[in-house]
């Protein structure tokens, strides 16, 4: 990998579950683990599906990063605004020199997908 080859910066995030908002619902928000990592985003794909009345888009992408351990995939990635939920990872455990992230894009950011 080449510095040159990283030139988006990305946050990556975890879940943090909270207090309560006072009339008993537990307050989820998410929290900056990893600030401005240098990356190489790469979209490979994308499809439209039909959920109940009306069509949901995903864009699928790769994201090649330097290593960082733990990573999981109840985080997620923000990208200039965009929202790409952790589906898999794949670490160097041998040199630990790149995790590779498999994502896809989360049009309804506000709704945690991690269960």
């Amino acid at each position: 990998m080449q510095a040159g080859d990283l030139r988006n910066n990305i946050n990556i995030e975890h879940l943090v579950t909270g207090g309560s908002d006072g009339i008993g619902n537990v307050l989820n928000t998410w929290a900056v683990l990893y600030r401005s990592v240098p990356a190489q985003v790469i979209a490979f794909g994308g499809r439209e599906t039909w959920v109940g009345d009306g069509a949901q888009s995903q864009t699928t992408h790769r994201i090649l990063i330097r290593y960082l351990s733990p990573l999981t995939s109840q985080m997620r990635v923000t990208l200039n605004g965009r929202v790409m939920d952790i589906v898999g990872i794949v670490n160097d455990e041998q040199h630990r020199t790149t995790s590779t992230l498999d994502v896809k894009e989360n049009f309804s950011p506000g709704i945690p997908a991690v269960a």
